[in-house]
């Protein structure tokens, strides 16, 4: 018997509707065997769940019987086409999570079939105008801010960390004894299943402090409040740095914009125009402008984009850059010095004679 899976409203936040999905052995079952990350399996959740939605069928016995190539053709050709709306970043990470749960369950598509899969995807680049704040405009943002969500912003802003990252250091991942900050991302927080190290800014520093001296209140005050409520648990010994999800910052981050009138929504997508994801963007363009990119590029867990010269890069020599480019991840100070853009054209210039210098030994 065929099954049109339904969702439930779980809650709604100025016209954003989040859905708790109907969920199936078949499916969870691939998701854990094959998916690291939480964010990874929810986004192929979607994917495969909307994939048996659209075809109105169940996936628990979509396997039995005697389904012919062309069956799962037809199949995968009205979903692709159901598509059509969504941005093509998400049309093709959508025909990646259904091809792939396909091919775990021994479907597999004819190369030709794959390319006309692929022109529905029109490009991978996000459609979303997304914008990146200017440090006056983040100072007039993060002005109403609560104590908490000014700290989480400023370390996500100064350190380069992703919003769900953010959300699961603990806290001995931090070491306030060292200069800068130092902050370290465990592979179990990362995409890339990397560890990596970070820093923090003095400015983020100071109100990490802050926030630290306030954080136990903070945790007794919520688990009091919400103990008696069964559909949301909060643990009074949480040992997360922030503890609270992503989502909490997504939230609040827009409740700003409302205060300051900064809410501009994307007319396409309608998505706001400035999000939490712009802090990691702020992080890349104004540290890059100061120091060597491969350093930046390391910072943030890009390890695919680094060179030769950088992938065994000491924790002391990242500090050092960190040191030289920190003033201009600090929003609230007056920005880079000539000496500091003095230093920036120096380590470029080191940097092409040591790469010059492989090369040669290379020849």
């Amino acid at each position: 018997m065929s099954v049109v899976l339904s969702t439930n409203a779980k809650f709604i936040f100025r016209g954003v509707i989040t859905f708790t999905m109907k969920k199936f052995e078949i499916i969870e079952t691939y998701l854990e065997n094959n998916l690291n990350t939480k964010s990874s399996r929810k986004n192929y959740r979607w994917s495969i769940t909307k994939f048996f939605t659209i075809i109105n069928k169940d996936p628990e016995t979509y396997f039995d019987g005697n389904k012919e190539y062309n069956d799962y053709l037809s199949d995968m050709m009205l979903f692709t086409s159901s598509l059509a709306r969504y941005a093509p970043k998400t049309i093709h990470l959508a025909i990646a999570g259904v091809k792939s749960f396909l091919i775990e369950n021994d479907v597999e598509f004819k190369q030709k079939d794959l390319r006309k899969f692929g022109k529905k995807c029109n490009g991978n680049k996000a459609i979303s105008y997304d914008k990146i704040p200017t440090s006056e405009e983040l100072q007039i943002i993060l002005a109403n801010a609560s104590l908490r969500y000014k700290t989480a912003y400023l370390f996500m802003l100064s350190s380069g960390v992703r919003r769900g990252e953010l959300c699961q250091l603990q806290l001995d991942d931090i070491d306030m004894d060292s200069n800068p900050v130092r902050v370290r991302i465990r592979a179990s927080y990362t995409k890339s299943k990397e560890q990596r190290i970070t820093f923090i800014s003095n400015e983020a520093k100071k109100y990490l402090q802050q926030w630290l001296k306030q954080r136990d209140k903070y945790l007794e005050t919520t688990y009091n409040r919400l103990k008696d409520q069964p559909l949301i648990h909060k643990d009074r010994n949480d040992n997360r740095l922030f503890p609270w999800g992503g989502g909490a910052l997504q939230i609040a981050f827009v409740r700003l914009l409302d205060q300051v009138g900064m809410n501009d929504v994307d007319p396409v997508t309608k998505r706001h125009v400035f999000h939490t994801h712009c802090f990691r963007k702020y992080f890349r363009t104004e540290l890059a402008q100061v120091i060597p990119i491969d350093v930046v590029e390391t910072l943030m867990g890009h390890s695919g984009y680094l060179t030769d010269a950088y992938r065994d890069y000491s924790e002391k020599q990242l500090a050092e850059h960190y040191l030289k480019g920190m003033p201009v991840l600090e929003i609230y100070s007056t920005g880079i010095t000539k000496t500091q853009l003095d230093d920036k054209d120096a380590i470029i210039r080191h940097l092409q004679e040591t790469m010059e210098a492989r090369d040669k030994a290379h020849e």
